[in-house]
């Protein structure tokens, strides 16, 4: 519920103050939050209080991610020269997806050196910690960056749209269904190969964990370098011709790759990496999302 809602607020800010802003924002927002976790006392100390703060911080850490996505999608796709938004977008997308196998690495990691004793009392603070360390170095990092061109030439123009919501559910109708529906293909895609597949590899395939991990890591290594070369491709060939390849290659790939599961081929691997490639959808979905709605209410 987080997620949207804090979209919703955080690009209204977006497109009134600036893709640079909300940008530093979201990562201080994501950042805090994840260090306050790994610090924060449990139900033992202060009882009730804990779960509550643990809510607030994660419905926190919610928004700033529903404002993150399309912030950086428009802050990429405004920087980018003529002629290579599809690569831009297309290498931010595996550079999101890259994070789902750092994360997995560090649960992993995490599993192999403590007990599980160890990690319910006070190892699972480790992540939270990591993850927040990194955030602040992201913060630090993001103050380098510059306004994007499009908005600076836009605010030096006209004044911004009063309420962009208002405008974009007024105007831009036909353009909310299909961007509603990329979402849900783009989400569907990263949550079939990275989470659900996994976990049914293990329970209905009895596969060990670490086999499914190591086969996931290949999946998302070839998700990675699916979303650079679905970028080059929309590049070359458009948006809306590259979506309609990758429409047909998403169901081919997935469809292999639980063919390979149920029928027992052997070189599974293989098939994850296919259905990796083929999951490259997600690289072209921001190309297209950006291209459907005008800068002052892009974000």
């Amino acid at each position: 519920l987080a997620r949207p809602l804090g979209g919703i607020l955080m690009a209204h800010f977006a497109d009134h103050l600036g893709r640079k802003r909300v940008f530093s924002l979201s990562i201080l927002m994501m950042a805090l939050p994840c260090l306050l976790i790994g610090v924060m006392p449990t139900y033992a100390d202060i009882g009730y209080a804990a779960p509550l703060l643990l809510l607030a911080l994660r419905i926190l850490q919610g928004a700033a991610v529903g404002g993150e996505v399309p912030s950086a999608w428009t802050f990429v796709a405004e920087h980018a020269p003529p002629g290579r938004r599809g690569y831009a977008l297309g290498f931010l997308q595996a550079g999101l997806t890259f994070g789902y196998l750092l994360g997995a690495l560090t649960a992993t990691l995490l599993a192999h050196v403590f007990s599980p004793e160890e990690i319910l009392s006070y190892a699972w603070r480790y992540p939270f910690l990591l993850g927040g360390v990194f955030g602040v170095i992201g913060v630090w990092l993001r103050r380098w960056l510059s306004e994007t061109p499009v908005f600076l030439a836009l605010r030096s123009q006209q004044a911004p749209v009063k309420f962009p919501l208002r405008q974009v559910l007024g105007e831009h109708k036909r353009a909310l269904a299909p961007a509603a529906l990329l979402t849900c293909v783009l989400t569907s895609a990263v949550v079939v190969l990275v989470v659900i597949t996994p976990t049914v590899m293990q329970q209905r395939f009895g596969m060990s964990a670490g086999d499914t991990f190591a086969l996931s890591s290949v999946g998302i290594v070839f998700l990675n370098l699916g979303c650079v070369l679905a970028g080059l491709l929309v590049d070359r060939v458009g948006a809306w011709r590259a979506l309609l390849l990758y429409s047909v290659l998403l169901p081919l790939g997935v469809g292999v790759l639980y063919a390979s599961l149920i029928g027992h081929w052997g070189m599974t691997w293989v098939a994850y990496a296919l259905a990796g490639l083929s999951c490259g959808v997600v690289g072209v979905v921001p190309s297209v999302m950006v291209g459907l709605f005008p800068a002052q209410i892009r974000v």
